[in-house]
């Protein structure tokens, strides 16, 4: 079973790339002027990636655990900062650092399929510890040269998630906000990581400077790759991997990033938003017929760049949203043809893109019912929970397991009408009264204080820590002469014709953060803008809730 998982896994995306049709590589005219260097690793440096080595995650081939390494590192510092830095030197990886052990789980469907498997890689703690120093380099490098795209918001380290669903929404409420059209189209890549050329790998790394003994690093890093699948205390034979961007590693999603980046850059009269290979397409137009041109002309220069890249755009689970105000200002199609007319796209009215339902009203209310229908399944742990623990502990439990789902991507989608967020709310009480011990009729305004924030509040604090964060956001009323003064003016309110433009964080956000003193705004320190703001937003809660009347 282990030697059938490992051929599975090993030859998966070979046999992709083979399915993949012939088309002419499109070159990009970029190329860096700088090369990279490697500055050498300090000790400093290495004891933080050591410290900040998870303790619970699983030990590599070798079986040493983060733990011990912890333990022990004041002995092997010296050794492993020779080793890593001599990697650096001389670009050659040790064979150690790149053998991964791959664990399959099941994710659905029957048991018996292997396709129904996805590998977890394992790799050694110490190929971690030199892959961050690698990492770190590379990012800075990437960064200091602006060879990234703008559009692409995963594994860059100041952006996340929640930006690339703002920017996306953003540019929709935009365009309806203006009378306009538009389309997004989600696209699908099948087994991105597996398919992906070590050589062309290269020589997108090349071609951004990645020059030298440093481009024979990532050679040797990427050659010779060892590979075993674990099952239960079985290990197949190892296997050589051919293809594909090293998995369960902090620099494949790296190199993955980087030899997609010339994809965000092509002209498709329209804007693609990446994080990692979640893509979006975006378009939009003054009719129907306009925008479905655009999508058709954009797609096939998108599909042509995945094909003569290697990339495989799977077209059945590629979908589109139109986005419209009112159900009669429909378009007239319910697909979009690409390249020819046997392939096409179909619309969908929801879609989840990175954990979030957007829906082509953008109400919201698919996403609110399945984050009530996810923290309904919670209730029954909290009635166990209540008879052993202390209610300090449940709440921080109830943090974790409730607030945690309530707070992701909610400065997009929070600014939704009271009586969507209704049912939220409903669930949200009750499971805060079961924590507390309380009857069904106890009064719901005194479940909340200064620590338990219910979901409006928590979109107003998290809205104005968006804000006080992004400073693309923050375009003042008039011009600020004296460029030193601490004293920060009130922010423009953007001008907004549609509803549907009034509940996202774009016109909101800027309301909410004028709203607070100016010795808040003033806040130098995250952290301490976060305290005051908790304070202050628990205090003139009444006040905010004014602006969703």
């Amino acid at each position: 079973m282990a030697n059938h998982c490992n051929d599975f896994f090993i030859n998966v995306g070979i046999n992709m790339a083979k399915k993949i049709p012939h088309t002419d590589k499109i070159i990009s005219n970029f190329v860096s002027k700088s090369s990279m260097f490697l500055s050498p690793v300090i000790r400093t440096e290495l004891i933080n990636h050591i410290n900040l080595l998870k303790n619970d995650s699983a030990p590599g081939l070798d079986g040493i655990t983060a733990k011990s390494i912890k333990l022990i590192h004041p002995h092997i510092l010296q050794p492993l900062l020779h080793i890593i830095n001599l990697i650096f030197q001389t670009g050659i990886v040790p064979k150690q650092f790149k053998t991964t052990i791959v664990c399959p789980i099941h994710k659905n469907g029957k048991k018996d399929d292997i396709n129904n498997y996805r590998p977890i890689s394992l790799i050694n703690n110490f190929g971690k510890i030199f892959e961050k120093c690698l990492k770190a380099r590379l990012l800075q490098f990437l960064k200091d040269n602006n060879i990234l795209s703008q559009n692409q918001y995963g594994f860059v380290g100041e952006v996340s998630t929640t930006d690339a669903m703002y920017e996306l929404v953003k540019q929709v409420t935009e365009s309806l906000n203006l009378g306009k059209r538009s389309v997004a189209v989600f696209l699908d890549l099948a087994k991105a990581f597996d398919t992906v050329s070590h050589e062309e790998m290269l020589n997108v790394l090349e071609m951004y400077g990645v020059r030298g003994v440093v481009r024979e690093l990532f050679k040797s890093y990427l050659s010779e790759r060892i590979q075993v699948v674990k099952i239960r205390d079985t290990y197949s034979d190892s296997k050589n991997i051919k293809i594909g961007v090293p998995q369960g590693t902090v620099i494949g999603p790296i190199l993955f990033i980087s030899y997609i980046n010339s994809l965000l850059t092509l002209d498709i009269n329209g804007t693609i938003i990446s994080y990692a290979d979640d893509t979006v397409l975006l378009f939009s137009g003054n009719c129907w017929d306009e925008v479905r041109e655009k999508v058709k002309l954009g797609l096939h220069k998108v599909k042509r760049w995945l094909d003569s890249n290697k990339l495989t755009l799977n077209l059945s689970k590629t979908n589109y949203i139109a986005f419209s105000i009112t159900s009669s200002n429909r378009p007239d199609f319910t697909d979009i043809a690409v390249d020819t007319f046997q392939d096409t796209i179909k619309e969908v009215s929801n879609t989840k893109y990175l954990g979030i339902i957007i829906d082509k009203y953008l109400r919201w209310d698919c996403h609110v019912l399945r984050l009530k229908n996810n923290i309904r399944k919670l209730m029954h742990r909290f009635y166990l929970l209540r008879e052993i623990l202390s209610k300090k502990l449940l709440i921080s439990i109830y943090k974790a397991l409730v607030e945690s789902l309530i707070r992701y991507g909610i400065v997009v989608w929070g600014g939704l009408s009271d009586s969507s967020l209704r049912q939220l709310n409903v669930i949200q009480n009750t499971i805060l009264k079961i924590i507390y011990k309380k009857e069904k009729r106890y009064r719901t305004e005194l479940l909340y204080d200064s620590i338990v924030f219910n979901t409006r509040s928590l979109y107003v604090l998290n809205s104005c820590v968006y804000v006080y964060k992004n400073e693309k956001m923050k375009k003042y009323i008039g011009h600020m002469h004296n460029t030193r003064s601490k004293i920060k003016q009130n922010l423009q309110i953007p001008i907004s014709y549609k509803k549907v433009n009034q509940k996202f964080i774009g016109y909101l956000g800027p309301k909410m953060y004028n709203m607070l003193p100016i010795e808040i705004r003033n806040t130098s320190k995250v952290i301490q803008f976060v305290q005051k703001c908790k304070a202050y937003i628990f205090e003139k809660n009444t006040d905010f809730l004014k602006l969703f009347k």
